[in-house]
């Protein structure tokens, strides 16, 4: 028997406001130490308890009593345990014990998480940005991948079903509640699958045409599902939304999406991702990605999608001899005009001090990358939403020629160097096939200059552009900045920088470096940008401005700022919320609507966030507009 010290020996309520306390401290299976109760759903409440003998914190589902009695729908919950127990994945809530307590109501011992769901994210920040958007779905995708391969379909995928936390300053997902889930388990001693054609189980807004129906569904409904969510992460806004739940079954069944690109036409969405997400979107399972994972990897080529531009190809005569050396007490001698000079970009010039080897490998770089230049409208910041790139380069004049002594490594030379490898066709890098190959070749060049600041800044561009390569990229731009401190100043170089100490704790040491060394004098405005539009990193951060060069330097809006991204807990938020209303100005309005207040909190969700900045957040915020009546 079960113990239950404090409470009563009659059933009580879940929905009676006094049962999370009445079951506090209850042990459960002789190991599971309630501790308090955490979020209730239509199926179920969950409590955060304490594994006994393994002294670490779990979640406990029960299922509600008012559906103790029902044997489809407890036999349903058993099914749950089951199929949860069978996933085992990074991406999904793992399943640790399932059972029934004396008075026969039944549980799920789960993994604790103590996240937020996607939605809480979504509706706090709204369209998410591209990159970061990617890689939720991809995580997304691996876990219905991994459960498909099990014959498990989650049916409900949703994002209040998807918990998004911080891992050492990478964002991890994982998904959870398969309540629901449809198991194909042949038929045997057990019987059929309990979920039949003819019953809709499943959110409205997310269920595929099929699922509306009524009809069987397989693991092509998850991905439809996935398709809603990513739709709704990069535009906004479902493609389908209505009050009433008929009118968007009914949508889902004959409504053609909306286009992103017609959606939100400022986000710069081009026919690629429309293709994309109407192939997601299809009507037909068939005519849809047949895994999770191809429909991110379809995604993922659509918004990298590289612009098609004719451009004059770059002639490199294979009789061309190489300059002769000129003697350092001897002029430069200008080279003589040539008919095709006009179409050569200054990269392949011989004052640039590339051999004629050199000029060969940047017109290999042209052949692998399938030719073509990209201006640097193509070249925006890769975590960032923002508007289609657009080649609006304008003709480049002939540089002048380098006075006597002019190396690359002076301002003006050095600029026009940057211009021309980035103009060249060596730069067409809208996919990581492309970054790769491009790094290749310009790593090549580099080998034979090893001390051109150009080549490195170009490089380190490149590689910041990858997750995979943010390494090289901090070492790329640490050999710019030493030959060429100048490059400090440089916007997209503190930016990059910026961007990757704040994505990873692995080279936050290394980016750091930079920051508070040649990065110093740029590098505040970026860094409290970080806390200003939220995301991961946040407290690494805040943490870093509140070091020297950059703690000196801070006013009362920042440091409110760096106070708030390392608070904790609610009580520590608080003071700092107040201080902000007192003092702050409009730079601190977005971090405060950011601040969740109400439902959508805690495990699965279903807590409530923040309870004690219920009045101090929307205090606040009236403050700073009453102050600053121009703020949006």
């Amino acid at each position: 028997m079960t113990a239950a010290p404090d409470t009563d020996d009659r059933p009580t309520s879940s929905t009676d406001p006094g049962a999370s306390d009445r079951r506090s401290g209850e042990l459960i299976a002789g190991r599971y130490r309630l501790i308090e109760r955490i979020g209730e759903g239509a199926m179920g409440t969950v409590y955060l308890a304490r594994h006994e003998g393994l002294q670490r914190q779990v979640a406990v589902k029960f299922l509600q009593e008012e559906f103790t009695g029902n044997r489809e729908i407890a036999a349903r919950f058993a099914r749950e345990a089951i199929a949860a127990a069978r996933l085992q994945h990074p991406n999904v809530i793992s399943v640790y014990d399932s059972g029934a307590d004396e008075l026969g109501r039944c549980y799920l011992v789960m993994e604790y998480v103590g996240a937020e769901s996607l939605r809480t994210v979504m509706e706090r920040e709204g369209p998410i940005p591209r990159e970061r958007a990617l890689a939720l779905a991809r995580q997304i995708a691996a876990a219905l991948d991994h459960a498909h391969s099990l014959g498990i379909v989650h049916r409900d995928i949703k994002p209040e079903n998807v918990l998004v936390l911080d891992v050492d300053g990478v964002e991890c997902v994982k998904v959870i509640d398969f309540g629901i889930a449809k198991v194909f388990l042949p038929e045997g001693p057990s019987g059929p699958g309990l979920t039949r054609s003819g019953i809709v189980l499943g959110t409205p807004e997310y269920m595929a045409p099929e699922q509306a129906a009524g009809a069987e569904v397989d693991r092509r409904a998850d991905i439809y599902a996935l398709g809603v969510i990513a739709y709704e992460m990069l535009v906004g806004r479902r493609p389908f939304d209505s009050d009433d739940v008929m009118s968007l079954l009914m949508a889902h069944l004959n409504a053609t999406p909306p286009p992103p690109s017609t959606v939100r036409p400022d986000l710069g969405f081009g026919p690629e991702v429309d293709e994309a997400m109407a192939k997601a979107l299809a009507k037909s399972p068939a005519a849809r990605p047949q895994r999770a994972t191809e429909l991110v990897e379809q995604l993922d080529a659509a918004l990298h999608a590289p612009v098609v531009v004719k451009t004059p190809t770059v002639p490199v005569p294979p009789d061309e001899p190489a300059p002769e050396p000129v003697p350092p007490d001897e002029p430069a001698k200008p080279e003589p005009a040539r008919a095709d000079e006009g179409a050569r970009p200054p990269a392949l010039r011989a004052r640039y001090g590339l051999s004629k080897s050199g000029r060969m490998l940047l017109g290999a770089a042209a052949l692998a990358l399938a030719g073509g230049a990209l201006s640097m409208a193509l070249r925006g910041d890769p975590d960032e939403a923002g508007e289609r790139p657009t080649l609006t380069a304008p003709p480049r004049s002939p540089a002048p020629s380098s006075p006597e002594g002019a190396g690359p490594a002076g301002d003006d030379d050095l600029d026009d160097r940057i211009d021309a490898l980035r103009d060249g066709p060596e730069f067409t890098v809208a996919t990581a096939r492309q970054r790769q190959a491009a790094a290749r070749s310009l790593e090549a060049l580099r080998a034979q200059s090893p001390n051109d600041a150009a080549l490195a800044f170009v490089l380190g561009s490149i590689y910041a552009r990858d997750r995979s390569t943010h390494a090289q990229a901090l070492g790329s731009y640490g050999d710019a900045l030493r030959l060429a401190p100048g490059l400090g100043a440089r916007e997209a170089l503190v930016d990059d920088v910026v961007r990757i100490f704040a994505a990873s704790s692995a080279h936050a040491t290394a980016a750091g470096e930079l920051l508070r060394g040649p990065l110093a004098a740029r590098a505040l405005d970026p860094l409290v940008e970080v806390l200003l539009r939220g995301g991961s990193g946040r407290s690494r951060v805040a943490a870093l401005l509140g070091e020297a060069p950059f703690s000196g330097r801070l006013d009362p809006t920042q440091r409110g700022l760096i106070a708030l991204a390392e608070a904790r807990s609610c009580e520590a938020k608080r003071p700092v919320v107040e201080t902000l209303g007192r003092e702050g100005d409009a730079r601190a309005l977005a971090p405060l609507r950011r601040i969740p207040i109400g439902s959508g909190c805690g495990f699965l969700g279903l807590g409530t966030c923040n309870p004690c900045l219920g009045a101090a957040v929307p205090s606040a915020i009236r403050a700073i507009e009453a102050r600053s009546p121009d703020a949006g």
